[in-house]
Order: structure tokens, then C-alpha cells, then sequence
């Protein structure tokens, strides 16, 4: 194994894959915006859209609202979940 694919596999074990919308993505960082997520999570085939409203999805039920230019750390455990801001709710 040469040394750029010690560096690459390094690299892949620091991915982290999540639930977003009940499927799973992978992310390669630990600290992501709102917006960021959402991007991520089209890129891999989510059905959403920028203009939704993300929610980080709690153990306990509770959903907490990530605004786009909000901050969010990420590891195994984290649930994310993303729907149109639907006025008729």
C-alpha cells in the first residue's frame, strides 16, 4: 500500500454517516451549517430542497430547528431531518 493510499484510507475512517430523512448520508467533517447539511444531503440523493427547514432530530423525540448559517457538531449518532415550511400545518 503506498503512502497517498495510507492517507486516503485515514481520511475515509473519519466519515461519519448519519440519518438524514431517514436515509443514510456520509459526511466527511464534524462541524457543518445548516445550509451545509442540506447540500450534503441532496448531493446524496435526499429529497429535499435548500429552502426547507432542518431539524436535528433528539434521542428524546424533541426536534431542535437548524438554521441555515447554524452550527452543528455531527458523529454516529446524529438524526437529521428536513421538510418544506408548509404554512397550512
Amino acid at each position: 500500500m503506498t503512502h497517498t493510499e495510507q492517507v486516503g484510507n485515514k481520511a475515509h475512517a473519519k466519515d461519519v454517516t448519519v440519518l438524514f430523512n431517514k436515509q443514510h448520508i456520509t459526511l466527511q467533517q464534524r462541524r457543518y451549517t445548516g445550509i451545509e447539511l442540506k447540500e450534503a444531503a441532496i448531493a446524496q440523493g435526499v429529497a429535499i430542497q435548500l429552502d426547507f427547514v432542518l431539524f436535528e432530530v433528539k434521542h428524546n423525540g424533541r426536534r431542535d430547528v437548524v438554521g441555515d448559517h447554524d452550527t452543528v457538531e455531527v458523529n454516529k449518532e446524529s438524526e437529521f431531518a428536513a421538510m418544506g415550511n408548509d404554512n397550512n400545518s
